[in-house]
């Protein structure tokens, strides 16, 4: 129902942990919900999806700082949570921690999962539902690789809505380094519907109002 888009303003985020960080959270937010409702209606638990997009060629230093805003902020995460999705196919040890690669159809059966360290494999056909929240590191300023990237954000892990929680009809991009011009193009088209998809709600920069 509800895609919400965090696309700062260039140079705002630059080097800046915050939005992982971020994401990390809403992440466990997503988990703590979807367990109520799984409790609640008695249906199988949904273990949501933490997406983080990475440049094509990250150091190791931009790796270990990437790990630590992950495993900072999140109690219990092991290393066996989080696996790449690179070209190469093979597990990158940095920052102390060893990620394994998965071959990303596999992913979204495997309850392990938590987080997914991908570069391109998530705009070029990659389908998990569960992934709910995802932080881009990348730089992008073309409309169409916009739209396919958000667009597989939008599927519902339980292919449905949840009348019951709102909450849940939700999806979370983190966008630091997109193009702001292309980005409001796209918002525009999901909001409109453009094509054979429905309206969907985007709301950008959004102020939390305590």
């Amino acid at each position: 129902d509800l895609v919400i888009l965090d696309n700062p303003a260039a140079g705002q985020t630059e080097g800046d942990t915050t939005l992982t960080r971020a994401g990390v959270l809403q992440t466990l937010k997503f988990e703590k919900d979807w367990h109520a409702y799984s409790q609640a209606q008695n249906e199988p638990p949904v273990i949501p999806v933490f997406v983080v997009q990475v440049p094509n060629k990250p150091s190791d230093a931009e790796m270990t700082e990437i790990l630590g805003a992950i495993f900072g902020p999140w109690p219990g995460l092991k290393d066996k949570n989080v696996v790449n999705t690179f070209a190469d196919h093979i597990a990158i040890s940095v920052g102390g921690h060893t990620i394994g690669y998965m071959a990303p159809q596999d992913i979204q059966d495997d309850g392990d999962v938590r987080v997914v360290l991908c570069k391109d494999a998530i705009s070029t056909g990659w389908d998990c539902p569960r992934a709910e929240v995802l932080v881009s590191l990348r730089r992008a300023e073309d409309a169409t690789y916009i739209a396919q990237l958000i667009g597989r954000m939008v599927r519902t892990p339980l292919a449905r809505r949840i009348p019951s929680d709102q909450t849940l009809n939700v999806v979370h991009c983190y966008l630091p380094r997109f193009d702001k011009k292309q980005v409001e193009i796209i918002v525009k088209r999901f909001s409109e519907g453009t094509g054979d998809d429905p309206p969907i709600d985007v709301i950008t920069n959004p102020v939390r109002i305590w």
